[in-house]
């Protein structure tokens, strides 16, 4: 005696969309299908600091067509805007800051 197709978990946190072999056996039956995205873009991070001369050379790594605001402190508490860019398609992109403090210059993205 076949049995009723189990229903897929609505619940679920999967990122991945693509419907497995239970959800089309039950799309079969006619009953329909949930998923669940997440929209969220990832968090924009920085990938590496290198020197250039008297330069810091700052990669990140974004959300394409993002824009973000490269921001530089010498104390973590206080934050200045060096420049505002837009992530290309890959999301790579990177930041030469021309004047950077003699001490310590520590580097992050902000989201617009």
């Amino acid at each position: 005696m076949p049995t009723a197709p189990e229903k897929p978990n609505t619940n679920s946190t999967d990122q991945d969309v693509t419907p497995s072999k239970r959800c089309r056996n039950w799309l079969a039956g006619g009953n329909g299908c949930v998923f669940s995205l997440n929209t969220a873009p990832p968090q924009p991070r920085v990938l590496g600091l290198s020197v250039a001369g008297n330069s810091n050379v700052v990669q990140f790594a974004g959300t394409p067509a993002i824009q973000y605001d490269v921001q530089r402190s010498t104390d973590l508490a206080s934050w200045f805007v060096l420049a505002t860019i837009s992530a290309p398609v890959n999301g790579s992109f990177s930041h030469t800051d021309l004047n950077p403090p003699q001490r310590a210059a520590f580097y992050q993205l902000r989201q617009h």
